[in-house]
C-alpha cells in the first residue's frame, strides 16, 4: 500500500492529495464553500506565484520524506540535519514572501488561499522539528520573524486548520527518528527525545472559541475538544 494521502471525488475519481492542483478541483466542486484558489478579494496570479514559492524558499535535502522533509542531509553517510543557515535562509525567505501582501497575515494578505494550504504541511514541521536540532532556531520567533510568527498566529485562528488537521509537536519529534532519515533499530538521536530543544516546542492546544467555531456547523461534533 501507499501511504501518499488520496482524495475521493463525487465523481468516483481518486486524486493525489499531494499536489495542490488538486484544491482547484475541490473549488469547483465545492462552490457553495470558501474558495482557495483564489479566494475572495485575491487575484488568482498571487495564489501562483505564493504556491509555486515553495520549492524555490526551501532548502534541498538528499534525505526524501513526507513528514521530515528538507531537514536531512548525509554526514559519513549517516543522516544529519542540514546546516542552520540553510534553515535560516528559508525562514528569512518567507518571513520576506508574507510581507509582499501587508493588508493581512496570510500569504496572499487578509484571506487563506491555497498558498497557505501548500505552505502549512512544511511550516507546521519546521515550528516543531528546527528547535530541537538547533537552540534558540524557533520559527514563531516573533523578533526575528515577525510577519512568520503572526502567521502562525492566524492558521492557529482558522477553525478546520486548528482543530482537524494541524498535528502536535511530540509527534513531529518521534518522526525525526524513523527510517528513511534513521535508521530502524538504532537508538534514537538525542534532537528526537521529547525534551530535545532549548525553547519549549508550541502548543497544540485548541482555544474553546476556535472549537466552538470549528463544531458551530458540525453536528457531528462535541461542543468541546475533551
Amino acid at each position: 500500500g501507499s501511504d501518499v494521502p488520496r482524495v475521493a471525488l463525487p465523481d468516483g475519481r481518486v486524486i493525489d492529495a499531494t499536489e495542490t492542483a488538486f484544491l482547484r478541483e475541490l473549488d469547483q466542486l465545492f462552490p457553495k464553500t470558501r474558495t482557495l484558489w483564489p479566494p475572495n478579494g485575491v487575484d488568482e496570479r498571487s495564489v501562483n506565484d505564493m504556491v509555486r514559492a515553495v520549492g524555490d524558499a526551501l532548502p534541498s535535502a538528499i534525505l526524501p520524506g513526507s513528514r521530515a522533509a528538507h531537514l536531512f542531509t548525509l554526514d559519513n553517510n549517516l543522516p544529519a540535519p542540514l546546516a542552520r543557515e540553510h534553515f535560516e535562509d528559508a525562514l528569512d525567505e518567507v518571513d520576506r514572501l508574507l510581507g509582499m501582501f501587508p493588508s493581512g497575515d496570510f500569504f496572499c494578505g487578509s484571506a487563506m488561499s491555497a498558498a497557505d494550504v501548500a505552505w502549512a504541511p512544511i511550516l507546521e514541521r519546521y515550528g516543531a522539528q528546527l528547535p530541537r536540532f538547533y537552540a534558540g532556531l524557533c520559527p514563531r520567533d516573533s523578533v526575528r520573524w515577525a510577519r512568520l510568527a503572526r502567521w502562525y498566529t492566524a492558521m492557529d485562528c482558522v477553525p478546520a486548520y486548528a482543530c482537524r488537521v494541524k498535528g502536535d509537536a511530540i509527534s513531529w519529534a518521534k518522526v525525526l527518528a524513523v527510517p528513511p532519515w534513521w535508521p530502524a533499530g538504532w537508538e534514537p538521536p538525542t534532537w528526537a527525545s521529547e525534551d530535545a530543544g532549548a525553547l519549549p516546542p508550541p502548543t497544540y492546544d485548541v482555544p474553546l472559541s476556535i472549537w466552538a467555531a470549528y463544531a458551530s456547523d458540525r453536528p457531528a461534533v462535541a461542543p468541546t475538544a475533551a
